[in-house]
């Protein structure tokens, strides 16, 4: 296998194992309740070690590969407080997003389920992104999965950092210089929505 690093440790804003977008949008400071403007947020505690993402391995590698009902896939896995699986593929707009992501989503060897990433590398400092969200299905922006894109890219020597992360909601640029260093993330943080809940 290509063992690699183990994990790496950041700070964070609170203690926001769920949702990095979240940490994304709450760091913005601007108009409407700070939602608009540029922002910038350091992840949790992220890793590559196998009961720590988790998934069932024998031992830590840089990637995995997965059965499934009709085929077999290479997968990397890692935690960025929530497990993630990404999935490099040629091409994101023709990427079995549904399929695949649901398959994988639910699949034995991932004991707590998991997100999907399907990312292209469109060169060196920029990837292209599809998140499958546990529980949820496709998803415009992942800014957990936006981190961990790049740090499976960067692992494996696909891309070098920072990194531009395309997603359907926007685009985020991802900084990791590598085991035992800080993960920045920082771009746009915009209002999608305004509601209301009854207390």
């Amino acid at each position: 296998g290509r063992g690699g690093a183990g994990h790496g440790s950041v700070v964070s804003f609170g203690r926001l194992s769920q949702c990095r977008s979240a940490a994304h949008a709450s760091s913005a400071r601007g108009p409407a309740l700070g939602l608009i403007g540029m922002s910038a947020a350091k992840a949790t505690t992220f890793s590559i070690e196998p009961s720590k993402i988790p998934i069932l391995a024998d031992a830590r590698d840089l990637s995995y590969v997965i059965d499934l009902e009709d085929q077999s896939v290479e997968v990397s896995a890692v935690s960025m407080g929530n497990p993630h699986a990404i999935v490099f593929v040629d091409d994101t707009d023709t990427a079995p997003v549904k399929d695949m992501g649901s398959q994988l989503e639910c699949h034995s060897r991932f004991p707590k389920k998991v997100n999907v990433g399907f990312a292209q590398v469109l060169d060196r400092n920029h990837l292209k992104l599809r998140v499958y969200e546990r529980g949820v299905g496709e998803t415009p922006a992942c800014g957990s999965g936006a981190c961990a894109a790049a740090v499976a890219a960067i692992q494996q020597s696909l891309v070098d950092s920072p990194v531009t992360v395309e997603l359907q909601g926007g685009n985020l640029s991802i900084d990791w210089s590598g085991e035992g260093q800080s993960l920045m993330m920082s771009g746009p943080a915009v209002t999608s929505f305004h509601g209301r809940i009854k207390i």
